[in-house]
């Protein structure tokens, strides 16, 4: 016969474990609702991908969940130049990036930055260009090279670093 703390112990925990399942299978409906609606309805997309942030749980799945929620997140302020709102949600996707190790995520996270960033957000993504050109080098993925080492060259140009700026701006040329 089991005690009845050890039986309540066992039933909370496959209740438990049940209800993480269910969560990350919503946030994975979630997602394929809110890439459906992505070019149609960015600010509808937005909506279910905060409601789809929520329903996830903590683990390694639901990082790898949240991951992506949070690049199509950064796609939509893309789209609406919210520069200040794909940096922000850059930031958050690195958090989790760099938790998992995931240096693709990290690299992707960084492609949306497009027109006038200020000097402070520059110097916060700037440590992470090289390793973004590296790892889309790596993996073939030629434009987004090119994109990372165009930005690179953007932001030494800013800096007045004019010789690096070109270095890296021909680069980018050379690769697309």
């Amino acid at each position: 016969m089991i005690p009845d703390t050890i039986r309540i112990s066992i039933i909370s925990i496959a209740l438990l474990m049940a209800s993480c399942t269910s969560g990350v299978r919503q946030a994975t409906e979630m997602e394929r609702q809110a890439d459906r609606l992505l070019g149609a309805n960015p600010d509808s997309a937005v909506k279910v991908i905060d409601s789809a942030l929520k329903v996830t749980g903590i683990g390694h799945a639901s990082e790898d969940a949240r991951i992506r929620l949070l690049l199509m997140k950064q796609q939509v302020f893309a789209g609406q130049r919210r520069m200040d709102s794909v940096i922000s949600t850059g930031v958050r996707i690195r958090r989790l990036a760099l938790i998992n190790g995931d240096s693709l995520a990290i690299a992707k996270s960084l492609l949306p930055v497009r027109g006038e960033v200020s000097i402070s957000d520059q110097r916060e993504i700037e440590p992470f260009l090289p390793g973004a050109a590296r790892t889309f080098a790596a993996r073939g993925m030629r434009y987004e090279e090119a994109v990372i080492e165009g930005l690179t060259g953007a932001i030494a140009t800013r800096k007045g670093q004019f010789a690096e700026s070109m270095k890296h701006l021909y680069r980018a040329r050379d690769i697309h």
